[in-house]
């Protein structure tokens, strides 16, 4: 299972490339025009992710406590994606690895509204991730408003038959003003995330995550990115006896 990327859940949905076609006046239509606008092939964005951790956190809980890496590739197109997202502990001190699967969409009903959803297939196949596998079905509402709010809920519907709902905020300040560069800008998050019958077999407040993501353009398709986290446990991960957790990493983006 996999860390508040969002985004989670998460963080990789396709950006597509807009193509704009000149047209003439109604009176004087261009028939070859017309056949250039139809032939028009579609959209597919391509994106690889590699992210290097001190450890795997998830909704508050840390499933590894050293080394651990998380490789990501999704394709997109027309509002649909397909992507998917793995953790591996690297450091030697267990087996653990998670391969994650999903299926989404996204649509804009309106300029400041963005809608997504989709199904999640979570596949642990080693013994310390439980030689098990679960499902969710998510769907999500993020406003382009001031501080980007968002709302997203999340229904386990096989191993763990629960709920859990992310509440989030986001800001970006743009730094590179003050250094008169590009591109500079650091991206602030909070998160809160409250268990529906998914931590423990009660409704609460689950964890408090805060987030911080400091990326750099290489160029056109690169970047790299230093990432922080720390994850404020809350009353259901309090009745398990978790404590708070913090996360750091950084990690390798190419977008085509």
């Amino acid at each position: 299972m996999k860390t508040d990327r969002k985004s989670t859940l998460c963080r990789a949905l396709a950006h597509l490339i807009a193509l704009g076609v000149m047209f003439e006046p109604a009176y004087a239509q261009d028939p070859e025009a017309d056949l250039v606008e139809q032939s028009e092939p579609v959209a597919i964005a391509a994106e690889a992710d590699f992210v290097w951790g001190n450890q795997y956190l998830f909704r508050g809980v840390p499933f590894t406590d050293s080394a651990t890496m998380f490789p990501a590739v999704s394709l997109g197109a027309m509002g649909i994606s397909a992507s998917y997202w793995g953790a591996i502990d690297v450091s030697g001190d267990s087996d653990y690895v998670e391969n994650d699967y999903t299926l989404g969409g996204t649509f804009s009903p309106t300029d400041l509204m963005e809608v997504s959803g989709g199904y999640i297939y979570y596949d642990l196949p080693t013994p310390d991730a439980g030689e098990t596998s679960t499902q969710e079905v998510y769907l999500g509402v993020a406003f382009d408003v001031p501080l980007s709010p968002s709302i997203t809920g999340f229904y386990d519907f096989d191993a763990v038959d629960g709920g859990y709902l992310s509440l989030g905020i986001g800001h970006d300040i743009d730094y590179g003003k003050l250094m008169d560069r590009e591109n500079l800008v650091l991206s602030l998050s909070a998160a809160l995330g409250t268990s529906f019958d998914y931590t423990t077999d009660g409704n609460g407040l689950n964890d408090l995550l805060f987030g911080a993501e400091l990326p750099f353009q290489i160029n056109e398709y690169t970047s790299i990115r230093g990432i922080a986290q720390y994850s404020v446990a809350l009353s259901e991960l309090d009745d398990i006896d978790q404590d708070d957790e913090f996360f750091f990493g950084g990690g390798l983006n190419m977008a085509f």
